[in-house]
């Protein structure tokens, strides 16, 4: 008969994310921890939502000193995760897992990450426009200096100043 391990002796002492409000194809969550035990341990690490959507494993973490993991949105099938409230469990891989903290994921960005609006029935696709013209576009009204996507193809790449009103991630 082998005889198993005892339970190894795991404290999590400190865990942080960021950001706490994360895009999928923004920066990457980075999960952050701390954790007591007498020796080095195979720890594991899961993102949950219902069920687990990714788990690392880190192997023979050293106690006492600071472990770093990003997440870059995927989950273990290889999809982008979708919107919704995450937390991180952290614990010794086989053992009781302990939440370290959570965070909120929004699978994209719509185009523009910081305040924005739309610039409401004129700038809608399909407008009509002079000559029988109709528009070919969707307007959206940022603040000078905001990130967004490249435009597509053929697409208008002019910035505007107006101030905005609604956040997103």
């Amino acid at each position: 008969m082998i005889a198993a391990l005892p339970p190894p002796d795991f404290h999590l002492t400190a865990a942080r994310v960021a950001p706490a409000r994360a895009c999928f194809d923004g920066r990457p969550v980075r999960i952050r921890f701390r954790f007591r035990a007498r020796r080095r341990l195979a720890v594991r690490v899961r993102i949950v939502r219902r069920g687990v959507v990714r788990s690392f494993l880190l192997r023979h973490a050293i106690p006492g000193r600071l472990q770093r993991l990003r997440w870059d949105g995927i989950t273990s099938r290889g999809h982008s995760a979708r919107d919704g409230r995450y937390r991180v469990r952290i614990g010794p891989a086989g053992g009781r897992m302990r939440h370290a903290a959570s965070f909120v994921l929004h699978s994209h960005f719509y185009p523009v990450r910081g305040p924005h609006r739309f610039r409401g029935a004129t700038g809608r696709f399909g407008a009509p426009r002079s000559g029988g013209r109709r528009h070919e576009g969707f307007d959206v009204v940022a603040g000078a200096a905001r990130r967004s996507p490249p435009p597509a193809a053929g697409a208008s790449s002019a910035t505007s100043t107006t101030p905005s009103s609604t956040a997103t991630c």
